[in-house]
């Protein structure tokens, strides 16, 4: 989360990024409304650390076949096994979260029209229409969670940067003083 600023009269007071599945999106506050902008959907990323895993797979099976470990499996070969893939799958997830977060830095730099135009999924919602806004706090295995309840729907999102719980409630609490709860 950090400031932003926008090339035209509205401006944009900051931003978070949260995962609605199947998408991750851009959250923007400006000073009428919050903007959604989609960042990155988890299908593609799930789909990119799959085929990461089973290509790390294949080398590891690959160098153990050549060098003569799988004929005497040992410790070795699990750690070949496990390890190729883990470091397949983790670099697939920091390539995966690096575009995003590059496409999000993209987005908190643009007019907010420009936002709203770049994919039918983004939305805004304006604070008129926003009756409440939840904000949990994540424990070790869960995310924070923004819900927000309109006069029409109710949006829940995970807060996907854990680290800066603290700042994001700030930002919603600027943005949405009196409609802002933690839960």
């Amino acid at each position: 989360m950090f400031a932003l600023g926008s090339k035209i009269s509205e401006k944009i007071l900051g931003g978070l990024i949260a995962q609605k599945a199947p998408s991750r999106y851009g959250v923007f506050f400006t000073e009428t409304r919050v903007l959604f902008g989609r960042i990155g959907s988890i299908p593609l990323g799930f789909t990119l650390i799959v085929i990461s895993a089973a290509l790390g797979l294949l080398c590891a099976l690959y160098a153990l076949a050549e060098s003569g470990l799988l004929d005497s499996p040992s410790l070795i070969t699990f750690f070949f096994m496990m390890f190729i893939p883990a470091l397949f799958i983790f670099a697939a997830a920091r390539i995966w979260t690096y575009f995003t977060k590059n496409k999000f830095l993209k987005f908190g730099g643009s007019p907010s029209e420009t936002i709203l135009a770049v994919d039918k999924k983004n939305f805004q919602i304006p604070y008129s229409d926003i009756l409440r806004v939840e904000i949990k706090k994540g424990s070790f295995a869960r995310m924070p969670k923004m819900i927000i309840q309109t006069t029409k729907e109710k949006y829940d999102f995970n807060l996907v940067e854990k680290h800066k719980y603290e700042s994001q409630l700030n930002l919603v609490r600027s943005s949405l003083p009196q409609k802002t709860y933690v839960v």
